[in-house]
């Protein structure tokens, strides 16, 4: 889109569509075929730096690929994974969703230890 954000909304506003569904992908950070923790495929994550021009796995996961503009409210299932709606809404080949919890391997591993934590405070509270 030549214009941007502003044009892709201003056109889905102008259109007939009462939702348009995203495309969506995983993206995950890739170690070597043989599990080497040591030698990952692609460097740690830079946040400050673009993540598509970082990591070039990913799979589509058709969980995600659910209604992102939408012209009426959406009820969402816990998780914001399932929305309740028709069962069938055309993909936007211009919209994609791209879910990052796997995107750095050191951001997992700190997001699952912060959780456990979390898990062992809890039964020390008991």
């Amino acid at each position: 889109y030549p214009k941007g954000l502003k044009q892709y909304l201003k056109e889905f506003e102008n259109s007939t569509n009462i939702f348009w569904r995203a495309n969506g992908f995983i993206i995950a950070h890739v170690s070597t075929p043989d599990g080497n923790e040591n030698a990952n495929l692609e460097p740690p994550l830079d946040w400050s730096k673009s993540v598509l021009s970082q990591r070039h796995y990913m799979a589509s996961q058709p969980k995600y690929c659910k209604p992102l503009l939408s012209k009426v409210p959406l009820r969402y299932k816990a998780g914001f994974h399932t929305v309740f709606i028709p069962s069938y809404i055309p993909m936007d080949e211009n919209l994609y969703l791209f879910h990052l919890r796997d995107v750095d391997k050191n951001f997992c591993l700190s997001r699952e230890h912060q959780k456990f934590k979390l898990i062992q405070r809890g039964h020390q509270s008991e």
